[in-house]
């Protein structure tokens, strides 16, 4: 099985909520997200020991599917800059697969 996922570089806003759609595929095919569980987190250094966790969730089983939230209040609490996220996916029929990482880069508000 091939873990190493694929980079996609995310853009947010402090102090608004974030959602994004991906697509998860497992050795160059789609898998579908049947049985499975996820997790994503974003840290400011990739070798923190805490950083900001975000909501995951299968948006379609079939079509393997699943999003990454964040809520207003989560982004407000982020300081502006470049942060490093992972996100993975856990089955019954394999330890684990991840899915997407790559940059986040937190934009201020002038709100």
């Amino acid at each position: 099985m091939n873990n190493t996922g694929y980079k996609i570089d995310l853009e947010l806003t402090k102090g608004f909520p974030f959602y994004k759609e991906f697509s998860a595929y497992v050795s160059g095919v789609m898998f579908p997200l049947s049985g499975v569980s996820g997790f994503a987190s974003m840290k400011f250094r990739f070798d923190d020991s805490s950083g900001t966790n975000f909501e995951w969730g299968v948006k379609s089983i079939n079509e393997g599917t699943f999003f990454l939230k964040l809520t207003t209040g989560q982004t407000q609490n982020l300081n502006p800059g470049q942060y490093y996220y992972d996100s993975e996916i856990t089955g019954s029929n394999f330890i684990s697969a991840r899915q997407g990482f790559g940059l986040v880069n937190v934009s201020p508000s002038i709100f």
